[in-house]
Parts: C-alpha cells; structure tokens; sequence
C-alpha cells in the first residue's frame, strides 16, 4: 500500500492538517506540506535561527542536494525549505531528508525549537504559539510583535511605490497585444476567441512590469482593458472581413443569409465569453495569493 502523508505523521508523532503535517522532530519545529496542483508538490521546513550561518547552510543543501534528491531548496533567517523531486514514496523519503538535515543542524549547533528564532535566545518568559507561512512554532512575544510590525511598514512601503500611470500603460499595451492576435486569428480562419484568455492575464502581467503593484485597481483594470480589447478586436475583423464586399452591410447580410458564418460569429462570442471568465479566475487567483504578504501571512495562535 501506498505510504501517504498521514502514514509519515502517525510514525514521527506529527499533528495532521489539511495537506500538510506539522510538530517537533529531532528537537526542531518542522512542517511537511503536500499539494497535488502546487509548486512544488511538497514542501518541507524546518525552524532555526539560520541568520548567523545562512550561507554555510546553503552550501550544505547544495553539496547534499542530489543526495538528498532535492528539486530546490532555499534559506532564510529562521529556517530552511526544500523540496524534494516527486518521484516513488516520496514520503519515505521525507524521513530520510529530514534525518539528514535535523542531524547535520545539531551537529552544527543550530538552535532548535527551545529557542526564539528570530532573537536567537532561549525561550523563557513571554512566548507565543505562531505560524509564518502556515508554518508552526513558538517565539518570544516581543519578537514576534517586532517581526509583524516589520513585515506590516514592508507591505505599507511597497504599497506606496505604486506605479498606476506606469501600470495603466502597461495594461493597455498587453490588451492591445491580445487584440492584435485576436484580429489576426480571426482574418486566417475566422476563429480569434483564443486571445480572449490572454487579453485579460497579458494586462494584469505588464500592469506589474510596468511597476503597478498588486491591488484592486490593477485587478479591474486589467480585466476592463482585457474585456474591452476582445470586444474592439472582434469588430474589427469583422469590419476587415467585410471591408471589400460592402463593409458592414455586408457582415449583416452574412449573418442572415450564411449558416457557416452565422456559426462561427456565435462560436466567436461564446468561447470569448467563457475564455474571459477562465481568465478573469485567473487573475483573480493571483490577485489573492500577492494579498497574502507577509504580515497576513503571519497569525499568533494562542
């Protein structure tokens, strides 16, 4: 039988939650998260004070990575992240990473999970229980309070180096790319609603290469300008498709008298329709996910 997640929980004394695991293993807080759709499809952190020794740590990761049969990896002051390649039970192989890793930070003398990782002391006085990132263990208070207040000043920083003109900009010259294509489409084969899934996610993209930041705005005007260049772009090749039999006179007559036209004008309309919905879902789902900057990502638990 298949060795799962909770198979790996229930030996190690690990708590179970929705796709992930979290608890104490080798004397470190460690949490191993598994998602089908995600990436990477696991995840596996473990908490130390990293800060002092980040770059002997990354140089251990990377000797050890194809050992270890890691995808990626990665460090930041309170701790590390790997992913490892899915490939066979890859919960069996958690063990033997997690083995490895707790081993070669007691060895080195990394402070585990009776010590504040942020500050580096020992965990006595004020504590909280908290997650960063989902991820649970207990910090100082202070430390905690300094580190949210930290994380809130960032987000409120970046917030302000908001580029709206910039990013408007940006927006229209990815609804016009999506537009160019929809035109071009439509006069090769009368069949342009594919652009209609990149008008609204080409906005969104350069609205932020063109400094614009992740907020409501570029939401909506992504998917205005998206919306707006499938709807122009399909006239227009309307208009070239008719433009030397009549112009649009033309185009209506077709729509009355030719069944194959009358087809593919609805079909146009529709996957449009349903094209820029998927879309809209889409940036939507990104729009949510950089909502979640580090301070909300941050939550005292007790």
């Amino acid at each position: 039988m298949k060795y799962k997640l909770k198979d790996f929980a229930a030996d190690n004394g690990l708590t179970m939650e929705k796709n992930a695991c979290y608890g104490i293993y080798g004397g470190y807080y460690v949490h191993v998260k598994y998602s089908p759709l995600g990436n990477p499809r696991c995840l596996i952190s473990v908490v130390t004070r990293a800060e002092e020794k980040k770059g002997a740590l990354e140089k251990f990761l990377a000797r050890h990575a194809k050992e270890m049969r890691l995808a990626d990896f990665g460090v930041v002051g309170i701790g590390l992240m790997v992913a490892p390649k899915f490939t066979g039970e890859v919960f069996g192989a958690v063990k033997s990473i997690l083995d490895k890793i707790v081993a070669h930070l007691a060895r080195e003398k990394f402070p585990g999970a009776d010590v504040c990782p942020y500050c580096g002391e020992p965990l006595d006085g004020k504590t909280v229980l908290m997650t960063e990132s989902d991820i649970r263990f207990r910090a100082h208070e202070r430390c905690y309070g300094a580190a949210y207040a930290a994380a809130k000043a960032k987000a409120s920083a970046e917030l302000k180096s908001d580029k709206k003109i910039l990013g408007l900009l940006g927006a229209l010259l990815g609804a016009v790319l999506a537009g160019g294509i929809f035109v071009l489409m439509y006069i090769w084969c009368r069949f342009g609603a594919i652009a209609a899934l990149f008008a609204p996610i080409l906005s969104a993209y350069f609205y932020k290469k063109f400094g614009g930041k992740d907020t409501p705005f570029k939401l909506v005007s992504s998917c205005t300008l998206g919306t707006a260049s499938v709807i122009g772009s399909f006239l227009l090749g309307l208009y070239i498709d008719g433009r030397g039999e009549g112009g649009w006179s033309y185009v209506l007559e077709s729509l009355r008298s030719d069944g194959f036209y009358l087809t593919f004008f609805i079909l146009n309309i529709v996957f449009s329709v349903l094209l820029l919905a998927g879309a809209y879902i889409y940036v939507f789902g990104n729009y949510k996910r950089s909502e979640k900057n580090a301070a909300s990502r941050m939550n005292r638990l007790d």
